[in-house]
């Protein structure tokens, strides 16, 4: 069979899975389980791997994935960086439940639409059609574990890569990076890539195009494991966000507090991070976090993962101070200098009142601590300006962050009927 596989690509990706050079048998070809392929041009003569389970497909440029067809086991696919004309071909794998799609140059999801299987899958920088788009919106809010990119990034990526050949965005809400799909030609990696966050109006500039861009941002080019990004965020409901919860090493008192603010939104998809995730992030933080939030974002990072980010607000009465308010639980920097302040006091912030700029949540560093706090961000800038210490503008406002999940009746998403929690 290896006499069908012409592509050097295909050829190295084989005899590194199978520890020697062609010839391969019919029988390792198709004993295979998984495999990455990059730099192709074609894959004619993969449909040999017929036991494939998991498939990457990385920096290439294909017209299709018409092997697939013979993959039947096929579990999860990915495809990376590439440059390909359709999916045409992966309807036949019965039992594809997960597809991968980062910074490719597709622009129609009917194939991974037409998926009767498909259960969970990463699409990002991906320059979607407006039909595609709207339909991908509507199988995530449907309940599949489909992570999609904010609307902006998505239309940002598709006006990029229209002009210029170009897909942009963060990889699930982490990295940002500017990709060129395909065989790699500004760079000597095994794809086009800079880890930046790409701003529209630099497509005004005279002088814009691909190479103008890799060339100013040449301190920043690399080629990170976008699988590995993609797998940060992770995605769960019901059930399965109970026993990550059940399964952590959170006490008593707070599991029960989050299984309970889970089962009052028993239609939201939550997502945790994965420790690689975290780590990514810690490195580039000038603190770090308390264990017992580290804990809690490997269990329930947040909801609804497709920015913007949704508010959600507290019950009325009791001694809770924010009671019948409305708050997005997300941190928002203040500035660099305030920012710098507000850490080296022991604090960072963890949200925003929807009705009032000024007022925000936040937390204390020293895990010893747990109590959110508010703070009026004039006051303790004001403080922190005039060199006074700004921890006495700062008022106790719940015992804990799980209390305060504990306390949400409603998620408020925009231009949308807010979401109700059930009672339990």
């Amino acid at each position: 069979m290896t006499q069908a596989i012409e592509d050097a690509a295909c050829l190295s990706a084989l005899t590194g899975a199978l520890g020697h050079g062609p010839p391969f048998s019919d029988a390792e070809l198709g004993g295979l389980r998984t495999l990455t392929v990059t730099g192709a041009r074609s894959l004619e003569g993969l449909q040999a791997c017929s036991g494939l389970t998991h498939l990457r497909i990385i920096g290439s440029e294909i017209d299709g994935l018409a092997v697939c067809r013979a993959m039947l086991a096929l579990a999860h696919l990915e495809v990376i960086a590439t440059r390909i004309g359709s999916l045409a071909g992966i309807v036949s794998c019965a039992g594809l439940e997960r597809v991968d799609l980062l910074y490719t140059s597709l622009t129609s999801a009917a194939d991974l639409l037409g998926l009767e299987n498909l259960r969970r899958g990463a699409l990002f920088g991906n320059p979607w059609d407006d039909q595609s788009w709207e339909a991908l919106q509507a199988v995530a809010a449907s309940g599949l574990l489909i992570d999609l990119p904010a609307g902006f990034d998505w239309s940002a990526t598709r006006e990029l890569w229209e002009g210029h050949g170009l897909c942009c965005g963060p990889v699930a809400g982490g990295m940002s990076m500017v990709v060129r799909p395909g065989l790699p030609m500004l760079t000597a990696n095994a794809y086009d890539a800079t880890a930046i966050s790409f701003v529209r109006h630099d497509l005004t500039k005279p002088d814009f195009s691909a190479a103008k861009l890799f060339e100013d941002y040449a301190h920043r080019i690399g080629c990170p494991d976008l699988s590995e990004h993609a797998n940060g965020r992770i995605l769960g409901r019901g059930d399965v966000m109970l026993s990550w919860i059940d399964g952590s090493p959170l006490p008593a008192g707070d599991k029960a507090m989050l299984a309970r603010f889970v089962q009052r939104f028993p239609s939201i998809t939550f997502y945790a991070l994965s420790q690689t995730r975290i780590d990514w992030e810690a490195a580039h933080d000038a603190y770090t976090l308390p264990q017992w939030f580290v804990d809690l974002r490997r269990t329930l990072e947040s909801w609804l993962p497709r920015p913007p980010f949704i508010p959600v607000r507290f019950a009325d009465g009791g001694h809770f101070s924010v009671a019948g308010r409305s708050f997005y639980l997300a941190q928002y920097g203040h500035g660099a200098d305030e920012d710098e302040a507000l850490t080296a006091a022991g604090f960072i912030n963890i949200g925003l009142a929807v009705d009032d700029s000024r007022i925000f949540l936040a937390m204390q560093l020293n895990g010893g601590d747990r109590q959110i706090y508010t703070y009026d961000v004039l006051d303790a800038g004001r403080a922190i300006y005039e060199k006074r210490d700004p921890v006495p503008y700062f008022t106790p406002v719940a015992d804990s962050y799980f209390e305060l999940l504990d306390r949400v009746v409603a998620l408020l998403p925009q231009d949308k009927d807010p979401i109700l929690a059930v009672e339990l």
